[in-house]
């Protein structure tokens, strides 16, 4: 990723092409992932900005995938997004609890994950061992 960069996980591919053409029109750079195995390869390679998060998957729950995340040295800080066709407040309040920084509903409104993105703007590291290596997320111009 060149900057700032998203990974998407989600496995239907529809929803994972439509997220990135969101992503990318005003841009960031969009990563996907369509199985949790994808998306933790992925965030072992590459310090996403944020993590846009399916909780449906096909080998791994979001909600397994997230814990992995909030428990991980280098990842702990990453806004995680869940992004969910549900809308039970039970679901929502658990991902919460779990670690998440803030959810969508599907289907996703452009303006409501750009500003659900927008939210979380701030300092990021590029590395363990790169501390002095400081940048700021932010909305592309």
């Amino acid at each position: 990723m060149s900057g700032p960069g998203i990974l998407v996980v989600e496995d239907n591919p529809s929803n994972a092409a439509c997220l990135s053409a969101m992503l990318e029109a005003v841009g960031y750079d969009a990563v996907v992932a369509t199985t949790a195995r994808e998306a933790l390869d992925c965030l072992a390679r590459e310090r996403p900005s944020a993590v846009l998060l399916d909780l449906h998957l096909p080998d791994m729950h979001g909600g397994t995938i997230l814990r992995k995340i909030r428990t991980h040295p280098l990842w702990d800080e990453i806004p995680v997004i869940i992004i969910t066709a549900s809308d039970k407040f039970s679901d929502l309040e658990r991902a919460l609890a779990c670690g998440a920084n803030g959810y969508v509903t599907k289907p996703v409104q452009p303006t409501r994950l750009l500003a659900k993105l927008a939210e979380f703007a701030r300092p990021w590291s590029t590395g363990a061992n790169d501390a002095s290596v400081r940048g700021w997320t932010a909305l592309p111009r």
